[in-house]
């Protein structure tokens, strides 16, 4: 090693120019332009541009308070003796390698050599000496780099990007025990594992970037100036709806390549079924060569929880897209995801799915019957005229026996609804208005007529739709023209009592296993008196409790409510 900190083997060449020494010229030493890397600020890094995956910026690198909380962590586990190294993992187009080359600059403004790979064998050496390129990296190679005392802190980084295409780990070279290797990688743990597993090293989900943060990288990557903050804004959410939350789809979504991530998405769902899905979360933290989990499923670090990885629908969008694939799950496919949900807690959108079809499945099979408790009376809110709440307790109510009803489909047409107390009727439609499902009580000999509203949730609260009132009132005067038409001709019904149609609302939840839990449904408004009546709440299986008790807590304090104006408790978007 020279005294300026060079390399000296052969293997090395020093570059005199190009857009790596541009920035080394920059930013090596210059302790000033330490207070430029902070969050918000837009590096301006035009030497890169068209060079890396800086291009897609312009060459501009926005910084997240995300990369400064890195930065400071692996500076603490840089000095770890029992940490060999850190895996920064992600689905594509979330930004890892942005993340790479900031912390390429913060050791540059520190004046600490530091290696860069782009790709498996080409790697770059910044120091004092200024930039040099090893185009077929050997562990050799780097044995000046050996610290002459040993010291933890003393480490040189190796900052490791590989091609997304590429499924191998690192160079064995990058991986010497006297360096910090810090890899950005998808998911697939064939390209870390086993080196992880050797060093003693650690896997870091990157977080999900935040709606304020995708603004600021759409400004930079497309513009749109000729909108204002507002219609941006509009736009942005309504990619985060249907895309997620990773800025190349949204960036995708914005530039009108929507129909190339619907054709993707239509590849992924295939011939899907309920156990490939399963499957497919797996794929985000095991082996397998699926190479379309990431367009169905994300992976990004829990905002509440350290080093543990959040696994859900990628989007909304997606979410209702595999509902459509999948219709209904079976029992033991719904227990599988809800085993999936207990280890990862802020899977908010599988959570409410799987325990939908874990309801349905209650009501649908006599066998089941148990898992379903007795609806406990919901009081009105005296500070709010339109929400209903009631508290739940561990021991509270006990299992209702009911008959098991058949499922059936109806449309905005209520063809398909009669008076039968035996089905039990599903929307066609996705995202409808207030219920998830509603059957009849019929008594004939009384002349009545029941509609139990159901709406499932995993949440603490509940808001439904103003645009569900409408459709039981619609409901209302379609069962009362069948109920018309069963007493025959109109001078027949003068002198007969007429059918009596009233409605009950349920919100279903699970059952907790701690005592005193407030659940809360707010209406959109007071009920109009056609379609007024009681209000209850109906706990469900403990076996369920245990995984989505605490979900509403916890969202409470995670990113999910950036889009909180744009979703409801299950992952669809909002009317």
């Amino acid at each position: 090693m020279s005294s300026t900190g060079s390399l000296l083997s052969p293997a090395w060449e020093t570059h005199k120019t190009g857009p790596f020494v541009e920035v080394w010229k920059t930013w090596w030493n210059k302790k000033e332009k330490e207070d430029e890397l902070i969050a918000g600020n837009v590096i301006e890094l035009d030497s890169l541009f068209a060079t890396t995956v800086i291009e897609r910026t312009s060459g501009q690198l926005y910084i997240r308070e995300h990369y400064i909380q890195v930065y400071q962590r692996l500076c603490d586990q840089a000095v770890n003796p029992s940490c060999g190294g850190v895996v920064l993992s992600g689905q594509p187009g979330t930004g890892k390698t942005y993340c790479l080359f900031f912390l390429l600059l913060k050791k540059l403004v520190k004046g600490e050599p530091v290696l860069f790979s782009r790709n498996r064998r080409e790697v770059l050496y910044f120091s004092a000496g200024g930039v040099q390129l090893n185009e077929n990296i050997a562990s050799p190679h780097l044995l000046p780099l050996y610290p002459k005392v040993r010291n933890e802190s003393a480490k040189t980084w190796a900052l490791i990007d590989g091609d997304e295409g590429d499924r191998n780990p690192p160079t064995t070279a990058l991986l010497e025990a006297f360096l910090f290797p810090v890899q950005a990688a998808s998911p697939r743990t064939s390209r870390y594992k086993d080196w992880v597993k050797q060093r003693g090293g650690k896997v870091w989900s990157v977080a999900r970037w935040s709606r304020e943060d995708l603004l600021h990288a759409v400004k930079l990557a497309i513009g749109l100036p000729e909108r204002s903050d507002i219609e941006q804004e509009s736009l942005v959410d309504k990619a985060i709806s249907k895309w997620g939350w990773a800025p190349r789809d949204i960036i995708k979504y914005l530039q009108g390549q929507d129909k190339e991530l619907e054709n993707n998405l239509t590849d992924a769902l295939g011939a899907l079924t309920s156990s490939q899905l399963f499957l497919r979360l797996k794929d985000r933290q095991g082996n397998s060569n699926n190479e379309l989990s990431h367009i169905l499923i994300s992976s990004y670090a829990s905002a509440i929880m350290e080093d543990t990885t959040v696994l859900d629908f990628k989007s909304l969008y997606i979410a209702h897209r595999v509902r459509q694939q999948l219709d209904i799950l079976h029992r033991d496919d719904t227990l599988r995801f809800i085993g999936h949900c207990r280890e990862h807690r802020e899977s908010t959108a599988l959570a409410g799915w799987a325990f939908e079809n874990f309801v349905l499945e209650a009501l649908t099979n006599a066998g089941h019957n148990d898992d379903l408790f007795t609806p406990i009376p919901a009081a009105l809110s005296p500070l709010s005229p339109s929400s209903w709440s009631s508290t739940v307790s561990s021991t509270s109510s006990t299992p209702e026996h009911s008959t098991a009803l058949m499922r059936v489909r109806f449309d905005k047409t209520l063809q398909d609804v009669a008076l039968d107390g035996t089905k039990l009727y599903l929307p066609s439609q996705s995202n409808f208005p207030l219920l998830d499902a509603f059957y009849l009580v019929v008594d004939n000999d009384l002349r009545c007529v029941e509609v139990v509203v159901l709406q499932m949730t995993i949440s603490l609260t509940h808001k439904g739709s103003v645009k569900g009132f409408a459709f039981l009132e619609r409901l209302k005067d379609w069962l009362q023209s069948l109920t018309d038409k069963r007493i025959g001709p109109a001078d027949k019904r003068q002198k007969l009592t007429a059918w009596r149609i009233s409605f009950s609302y349920r919100l279903v939840v699970p059952r907790p296993t701690e005592d005193n839990v407030t659940f809360t449904w707010s209406f959109p408004g007071q009920f109009p008196a056609s379609i007024a009546g009681p209000v209850s709440i109906q706990p469900v299986s403990s076996q369920v409790c245990t995984n989505f008790s605490s979900f509403d807590r916890l969202s409470s304090m995670l990113s999910l409510s950036q889009a909180s104006h744009i979703i409801n408790r299950r992952g669809r978007v909002a009317s």
